[in-house]
């Protein structure tokens, strides 16, 4: 299996959504996503191709939320298609203004059955969204990757990258705990000897 991150979730979904609303012939007109500005610039080639507004919003759900309640007041809010943020966190629809990890579990769960009758997976779903929208730049370096790497490889080095910053964390925090248990043995030393002295 591979772990996919918040980001690529958030670019499957979206473009899930848009492609199957498109073929169904349920896409609202002047639909709008909304996205985090942490959060994957992928989503722009994608929202441009099915004219999807892209709205950028600072971190936290509750600017999400704030989108919805904008397009309600206009009366407007059956525009809303998705909102998510890098740190898992995915909003379908507009029945709530914080994460929902039940539908976008559910959604998951659709795209994995839809790609299935394509004889794909999820992750081959979004090797085909970044040949198809990443930047030239990032085209080059996916395409270089058969040559050196492939995604699972680079996975796979992503999370030892992970281990070694952790156990390098770890390690400075033994020898913290090291360098202070012998200044404190130090102190205490010092203490006893003054100690005696008086």
């Amino acid at each position: 299996y591979t772990l996919l991150n918040g980001n690529e979730i958030g670019v499957l979904m979206l473009n899930y959504l848009l492609l199957r609303k498109t073929e169904l012939k349920t896409l609202p007109k002047n639909p709008v996503a909304v996205k985090t500005i942490v959060s994957t610039e992928l989503c722009k080639p994608i929202c441009k191709k099915y004219g999807c507004t892209l709205i950028d919003v600072l971190t936290g759900f509750k600017f999400i939320g704030e989108q919805i309640l904008l397009l309600e007041q206009m009366g407007e809010e059956n525009r809303y298609i998705l909102g998510f943020e890098e740190s898992y966190g995915y909003l379908v629809g507009t029945h709530a203004r914080d994460k929902d990890g039940v539908v976008a579990s559910m959604l998951i769960a659709e795209m994995a059955a839809y790609y299935k009758t394509k004889n794909m997976s999820l992750y081959d779903a979004l090797k085909e969204l970044y040949e198809k929208y990443a930047p030239a730049s990032v085209n080059v370096a996916i395409s270089s990757l058969n040559s050196f790497f492939t995604f699972m490889e680079w996975h796979d080095i992503r999370i030892k990258a992970l281990k070694i910053q952790r156990q390098i964390f770890l390690s400075k925090d033994k020898e913290q705990k090291k360098r202070n248990m012998k200044d404190s043995s130090q102190r205490l030393k010092a203490k006893r000897t003054s100690d005696c002295i008086t």
